[in-house]
């Protein structure tokens, strides 16, 4: 008969984002409350916000205030690429979408700012979860489709409109099919009848 040991060990892991650790105040405290945790081992990282990072977010932050919205987008998503652990990443990364959300055009004109403002809030979302912005960017993210829906729509119609009753039936069943929560689904489907 064979008999084999199996030996568990219990191990606790800490990992702490601290700020401040070069005060000698704070590394005291942290240390205090490491040993107060009883951690096997512990990961400490400095986490900290330089001149040159505040100076970037207020850098775009300017260009947001003075409605320069396309600078403001790129030198907010600039700045999430280069510090992207940073204080103010969270903020950077919602702005720059939120600055796509305000360059969306009326639905007459060319929605290409429409798509990467739907594209940046859902990527905001997924990335920040638990924000306390989740909700208005799903807000922005409806408004921004219904936008989207309204340009089908008038394409479809303009078809329509030029004889072209073929290439609106498509046009309207893609409608059904790329909107299919449409408010306006009884009318999508009369066009595709008549």
């Amino acid at each position: 008969m064979v008999y084999s040991k199996y030996i568990f060990a219990v191990v606790r892991i800490l990992t702490l984002n601290a700020n401040g650790l070069r005060n000698k105040l704070t590394r005291r405290t942290v240390v205090h409350e490491i040993q107060k945790l009883k951690a096997d081992l512990c990961f400490l990282q400095e986490t900290f916000i330089t001149d040159d990072m505040y100076n970037d977010f207020k850098n775009a932050l300017t260009h947001y205030r003075l409605k320069n919205y396309s600078f403001a987008s790129y030198y907010f998503k600039q700045f999430t690429s280069t510090f992207p652990y940073g204080n103010y990443t969270e903020d950077a990364y919602y702005m720059s979408a939120h600055s796509f959300f305000k360059l969306s055009p009326d639905f007459k004109l060319t929605q290409e700012d429409t798509e990467n403002a739907i594209v940046g809030l859902q990527s905001f979302i997924n990335s920040y979860p638990e924000s306390k912005r989740v909700d208005s960017c799903n807000i922005m993210i409806d408004l921004l489709r219904a936008k989207l829906e309204d340009k089908a729509i008038d394409n479809a119609y303009g078809y329509f409109h030029r004889k072209r009753y073929q290439a609106a039936a498509h046009s309207f069943n893609s409608l059904l099919i790329d909107f299919p929560d449409s408010k306006q689904r009884e009318y999508i489907r009369y066009m595709i009848a008549r």
